[in-house]
């Protein structure tokens, strides 16, 4: 008894599913019926019936999604929206979200039926116009996972070209940050350069300043510990007759054409590359012959 028990009911079950069936594309042909008549509120009331009644309705699924898409288009015709060249960025819509469940059915139907060809054309074409208006919006990452999408299912010309132009967008901004860096970088050059040259100015307006022998340029994260060490020799006329044949200067006196030297070596080759790029300080020390003053180190 109980075997024939089971035969009954397993041929009732598939007589019902076969029902089921049949009475959801019955609300999907009427959901078509009223989409082509523009009541989409309607056609997406009867496809919410359809898969009510049976939720692996692939054709519901793809119709309801459609239904969505092209509530989505007609919205953002009406709004007079234009793709990522525009200069006014819109805001954020209204009806995104149908964008969201539009792809939620596609991603569905094509669960239950992965070549279902109205799924997958439907499923691009969302993606597609999604992409777009994340990018207008300027949500680059998520418009970029859209368009790899698109790819995932068919190579698709327009994710490609959408891909290509948010590759070149990256870089653009790329560039552009590094030119910024290096500006930035550039002018706290110049901001230290004038500060050494102002220390200089004052070591040889100095009353040491007939004791200097060198200048020592030394780089590292502090005067206990340096990575790089560079000496630039000072050279004192001591001639007598320097007002008139040699230096131009009083003796004992470091020459105008000295601390040209002295600037031109500074400035030709500090800081070094290695400072530059890794936060390196840099530290100024001047050695006389007599024992050091206050005067003689200055930190950088």
């Amino acid at each position: 008894m109980d075997g024939l028990e089971q035969d009954r009911q397993e041929p009732a079950s598939h007589l019902r599913r076969r029902q089921d069936a049949e009475l959801a594309m019955e609300h999907v042909v009427k959901g078509v019926t009223e989409m082509k008549s523009g009541n989409r509120v309607t056609a997406i009331q009867q496809f919410n019936q359809a898969l009510t009644i049976d939720p692996l309705c692939v054709d519901a699924l793809v119709a309801r999604g459609a239904a969505l898409y092209q509530a989505c288009m007609c919205r953002y015709s009406n709004r007079k929206l234009v793709d990522s060249i525009t200069l006014c960025v819109p805001p954020r819509l209204s009806n995104e979200g149908h964008f969201t469940e539009a792809e939620a059915d596609f991603d569905q139907a094509l669960t239950i039926q992965r070549d279902h060809q109205n799924a997958r054309n439907y499923m691009v074409e969302t993606l597609i116009s999604y992409a777009g208006l994340l990018e207008v919006q300027g949500e680059v990452e998520q418009a970029r996972a859209k368009y790899e999408k698109v790819l995932m299912i068919k190579e698709e010309r327009r994710a490609k070209a959408g891909l290509e132009k948010l590759n070149k967008k990256k870089e653009v901004l790329q560039l552009k940050l590094v030119c910024e860096s290096k500006k930035q970088r550039k002018s706290l050059e110049e901001m230290k350069k004038e500060q050494v040259r102002d220390e200089l100015r004052s070591v040889f307006r100095s009353r040491s300043r007939q004791s200097i022998r060198e200048v020592v340029f030394c780089f590292g994260t502090s005067p206990a510990r340096f990575t790089q060490v560079y000496r630039i020799p000072i050279s004192v006329c001591s001639s007598i007759d320097s007002m008139d044949d040699a230096c131009g200067s009083r003796c004992g006196e470091i020459s105008d054409v000295e601390k040209r030297r002295i600037n031109l070596n500074l400035f030709q080759k500090f800081p070094p590359e290695e400072a530059r790029y890794h936060d390196l300080r840099m530290f100024v020390f001047l050695h006389a012959i007599d024992s050091m003053v206050s005067e003689n180190i200055e930190e950088r």
